[in-house]
This record gives C-alpha cells, structure tokens and sequence, in this order.
C-alpha cells in the first residue's frame, strides 16, 4: 500500500470571480458591480459629494459668514457689561442670527462718536455682502 499524496487543487480565477470576490469584501459604494451598490447602470444612485463648484460656493459662503461674525465679534469685544449679547454673538452659527442681533449691538454702543459710527460701518459693509438684497434695510 502506498501513501497516496493529493495535488494541492489548482483552480483558474475568471474576471467573474474576481469581480465577485472584490465587490463582497469591498464597502458597497466602492463595489464594482452595479447591483451590490444599488446601482442603476446610471450611477446616479451611488452618494455623491457635490460638483466642484458646489463645493466652491458653500466654502465661500462659510467663508462670507466667518468674515460677518469676525466683524461682529470685533466691535461687541470692546463692550462692557454686555456678557449675554457677547455669548449670543459667539453662539451664532447662522448669517440669519447674526442679522437678528444687528439691533441690539447697535443699541449697546457707547463712547466716542466717530468709534460708534466706524463700528457700524463695519458691520453694515460685512452684512451688505452676505445680504446684498437687505443693504436698504441696514441703515
């Protein structure tokens, strides 16, 4: 009797396989076959990140709303006794707030004239560019 040894099995990978293979280890939005991603055949079910200039535009209007704030935060710094108007400025995260609060940091100014009217230069000009159609309404 002779010890009978077996081959070790030699099988031929197809593109099928293969393609079968990646698409059960890969996350489904990266598989590549449609139907384990959901897709179509169009690729308008995959998510999507925006188009270039998607992107572009809400970095500039988060860019527009930092410079406003900024604006806002220089003038109410130098107001005293005003603690709770200073937290709501910090705690603004919306254009539409920091409009809201144009008023009452308005109002709080004190001192000296040409301070006060500078301040509201400041943020009369960063609230006409991220409201360009209200600019009539900030005076």
């Amino acid at each position: 009797m002779t010890p009978q040894t077996t081959a070790p099995s030699t099988s031929v990978a197809t593109a099928g396989t293969l393609q079968h293979d990646a698409a059960r280890h890969a996350p489904s939005a990266w598989a590549p076959d449609s139907e384990s991603a959901g897709d179509t055949g169009t690729g308008m079910d995959r998510p999507s990140y925006g188009m270039p200039a998607d992107r572009q535009a809400r970095i500039a209007a988060r860019r527009a709303f930092v410079a406003l704030k900024l604006s806002f935060l220089y003038v109410v710094d130098g107001l005293d006794d005003h603690g709770e108007l200073k937290a709501r400025v910090r705690g603004a995260e919306e254009p539409i707030e920091l409009w809201a609060l144009r008023a009452p940091v308005f109002a709080a100014l004190t001192g000296d004239p040409a301070q006060q009217r500078s301040h509201r230069q400041l943020i009369n000009r960063s609230l006409e560019s991220m409201f360009p159609a209200a600019s009539s309404q900030l005076n």
